[in-house]
């Protein structure tokens, strides 16, 4: 299912926004009632680490080595490190195991409450206690991944690892971060170890097989999850993955097999269903689509992702006044997912010109207590596109008082200023935006700083900047791409190929690159070749369009302003 100059305070002003028969209400919405959100510090621990920023590019596996193979068995992941023989039950570091264990659920309600200072006090206390308890190294890691403290979050995991070095979780938990940073050599280092930790684990299959899946690796996919299903014969989530993963192929006999067989093991599993209805609706069976997710919200009806597909599903059809119900009651669960169904909701009305209707759902969204970097981004550009452009980059400034390292943001604000003329301000902010904004996004910021640089017929700055944003993210197949036709505009024809090939290796079922790639041939004069690229890229392209369905965000649509 993973924002941004200075942060502004204060209110918008109140307003009427009529939403009438379409929405079913009308009232008075404040455009934003969020009160600023201070950021929360935390403080550098010998434990944690500091959390020092850092490219993510070269970070060192430095967790204990494993000396041959395990006999295959799985891991437990044990409370704690028992000492027996003492009076009064088990012991763990003179503590009895039942304290250990109520404080850490302790540690997980102060955590979930918010106070994300005082659960890490907590936590790092229950590791003095019990330094070989890997769930809640794993915890920790997970805390400071929502911080987006991801140095401090291998941290944790390396010193969980000197503890616990055949802990298969921990191993995964690692691997699963660098996957999301986009270091996939290390993330398949990483997967590796973990299965040399335990041969057995189903989640390290469905991990790994999912980043290769995404990558076009098909046959790699295929293998582990097949590998996993060999071990775990009724393991519904390998099912689940391996039956979208056959969707995605156009085998949509053998994806629904899977996908029955998952349900005749797990009937009440919502997501198998809500799969399942993506392969009747790509097979043109609507109304069985319709019953495969009436039975999904039936059996869970607190599955956010459900009610969204629902609602798209009805949106596509063209019944939007169904997919506006169904929007609604996906967006009254309170979940993180709920974010998701309130944007596609607002898109949906601004898609269709119904401009106030979507303002009336993002303010209704943030008054509902979802204080999202990119939801105010989202809402702020919409502002910005009806002329209300004060407004817009209030809204900006208050999503920087949300998350004031959301690169997004930075990038909006920027490029409204480059809408408006001032240009030395838009590459001030530009220049802000890459030195606080954190992870890939900080690619998307640059590059449209490079295209500002491209436009202004600053070349050498351009190509810079262009370098800075593949270094960032060298997984990025469009940012190659762009980067290849740039040279290509240079005639820089080597350097140009180069970039395509680069691109292509990153995304293989996008098109862009080999269109980028004909074209160049064609000015090379290479016309066979150049015919050749472009019948690959229209492949692709008409493949994308017809099955490219994310299993989690399965109806999604680009959507731009």
């Amino acid at each position: 299912m993973e924002a941004f100059v200075v942060c502004g305070s204060g209110f918008l002003g109140t307003q009427n926004v009529g939403v009438g028969n379409r929405i079913g209400v009308r009232r008075r919405a404040t455009c934003m009632v969020m009160e600023k959100k201070k950021s929360m510090r935390i403080a550098s621990s010998p434990v944690y680490g500091d959390g020092a920023s850092s490219d993510g590019k070269s970070v060192a596996l430095r967790g204990p080595k494993l000396h041959g193979k395990t006999s295959g068995r799985p891991t437990v992941v044990n409370w704690a490190r028992e000492e027996k023989g003492l009076k009064g039950g088990t012991k763990v570091a003179n503590v009895a195991v039942p304290q250990v264990q109520i404080m850490y659920e302790n540690a997980k309600s102060v955590e979930k409450r918010g106070d994300w200072r005082l659960a890490l006090k907590t936590y790092n206390e229950l590791l003095k206690m019990d330094p070989s308890n890997g769930k809640i190294y794993v915890r920790v890691s997970m805390l400071f991944r929502r911080l987006r403290k991801i140095d401090a979050c291998r941290n944790i995991l390396r010193r969980g690892l000197h503890a616990n070095p055949t802990n298969a979780i921990i191993w995964q938990n690692w691997a699963d971060i660098e996957c999301k940073e986009g270091n996939v050599e290390l993330a398949r280092k990483l997967y590796k170890h973990a299965l040399s930790a335990n041969s057995r684990l189903h989640s390290i299959y469905n991990s790994w097989g999912s980043l290769e899946a995404r990558l076009g690796n098909v046959a790699k996919a295929r293998e582990l999850l097949n590998k996993g299903l060999k071990f775990n014969p009724d393991n519904s989530r390998l099912l689940y993955s391996l039956g979208v993963l056959e969707d995605r192929q156009h085998n949509p006999e053998l994806a629904r097999r899977l996908l029955m067989r998952g349900l005749k093991l797990e009937p009440d599993n919502s997501y198998l269903h809500q799969a399942l209805a993506l392969v009747e609706l790509k097979a043109h069976r609507v109304s069985n689509a319709r019953e495969c997710l009436r039975r999904a919200t039936k059996v869970d009806p607190k599955n956010t992702m459900a009610w969204l597909t629902w609602a798209q599903l009805e949106e596509l059809q063209g019944q939007k006044d169904v997919a506006r119900r169904y929007y609604r009651i996906g967006s009254q669960i309170n979940s993180a997912d709920s974010i998701t169904v309130w944007q596609s909701w607002a898109r949906m009305e601004e898609k269709i010109g119904h401009d106030e209707d979507a303002i009336w759902i993002y303010s209704e969204a943030i008054a509902s207590g979802f204080a999202d970097a990119l939801l105010y981004n989202e809402y702020g550009l919409l502002l910005r596109k009806i002329g209300r452009r004060r407004d817009a980059l209030e809204v900006f400034r208050r999503g920087l008082g949300v998350d004031d390292h959301c690169s997004q943001l930075y990038k909006s604000i920027a490029l409204g200023l480059v809408e408006d003329g001032s240009i030395e301000q838009a590459r001030r902010v530009f220049s802000v935006g890459e030195r606080k904004g954190i992870g890939r996004d900080v690619a998307k910021l640059l590059h449209a700083w490079a295209a500002l640089e491209w436009q202004e017929q600053e070349k050498a700055t351009a190509r810079e900047i262009f370098q800075r944003a593949v270094k960032v993210d060298r997984t990025c197949g469009w940012l190659w791409m762009w980067f290849g036709r740039f040279e290509l505009e240079e005639e820089n024809f080597d350097l140009a190929r180069h970039f395509f090939a680069c691109s292509i290796n990153a995304d293989p079922r996008d098109g862009s690159a080999w269109r980028g790639w004909a074209e160049l041939e064609r000015k090379q004069g290479n016309e066979d070749r150049a015919r050749f690229f472009y019948r690959r890229a229209n492949e692709l392209d008409t493949k994308k369009e017809l099955y490219d369905f994310d299993p989690e965000h399965p109806l999604a649509r680009c959507h731009s302003h």
